[in-house]
């Protein structure tokens, strides 16, 4: 997998899950308004060329699935975007060609998604169809304000410019660019995986310990890339 890729090459003909294990979704509202901010500013600058807003480290499972390894947070908030403003939008056949390539699984209903939320998988499918789920814990409750604040910018998206200005909101964030690792080895997910979850959750970032265990993060990130 090529290293930068947009968001458009990064979905297609890919299956992708969360495990149960991954922590809770995290994001709040400053980090939605800033992918929101990206994808207007690159929208309104009319440039060629696109806008890297992170890296996503993904490992393809036996079943063919990939499992995301690290980018989770961004990558949901990708998708409740996607889904949000697919929502305003009054074109079923264009709505449903992106349904289709970008947020459900192939061959199967609606109900599907091409992201399998893990333990929030059943929230995020009712949350998506505007079902209105309890959310049962802190990171559902997360998903619920971060889907009802992107929902409400769609629908003042809606409100200006009508189906045209949603679907060249939806274009340009397809073409958001991203960096995709795609890790070859188990070992290596496993240890980059332990490893990103020790130091997020270390108190001091300034000690040798963290530092420590920095360093070989970084150093198995560059093995990734290597043995792709």
């Amino acid at each position: 997998m090529s290293n930068v890729i947009s968001i458009q090459n990064f979905f297609n003909d890919k299956s992708f899950c969360i495990s149960n294990y991954k922590r809770d979704y995290t994001w709040g509202k400053p980090q939605v308004e800033a992918l929101l901010s990206d994808i207007s500013e690159v929208l309104e600058s009319n440039a060629d060329n696109s806008h890297y807003i992170g890296t996503i480290v993904i490992a393809k499972g036996k079943d063919g699935i990939f499992e995301v390894v690290d980018g989770q947070q961004r990558l949901t908030t990708i998708t409740i975007i996607l889904n949000a403003f697919l929502n305003q939008l009054n074109d079923t056949n264009y709505r449903r060609s992106i349904e289709y390539k970008f947020l459900r699984a192939h061959d199967v209903d609606l109900e599907s998604l091409e992201i399998h939320f893990g333990k929030d998988n059943y929230f995020v499918k009712k949350l998506f169809a505007n079902k209105q789920p309890e959310p049962k814990s802190e990171g559902q409750r997360r998903l619920e304000t971060a889907y009802s604040y992107t929902k409400e910018h769609a629908k003042s998206v809606f409100t200006e410019g009508g189906n045209n200005q949603i679907k060249k909101w939806i274009d340009t964030l397809m073409i958001l660019e991203i960096i995709a690792l795609e890790a070859s080895s188990t070992d290596i997910v496993n240890y980059v995986e332990f490893s990103l979850f020790i130091c997020s959750n270390y108190e001091d970032k300034k000690s040798k310990p963290y530092l420590k265990l920095t360093m070989p993060i970084n150093m198995m990130r560059y093995s990734i890339i290597s043995n792709r």
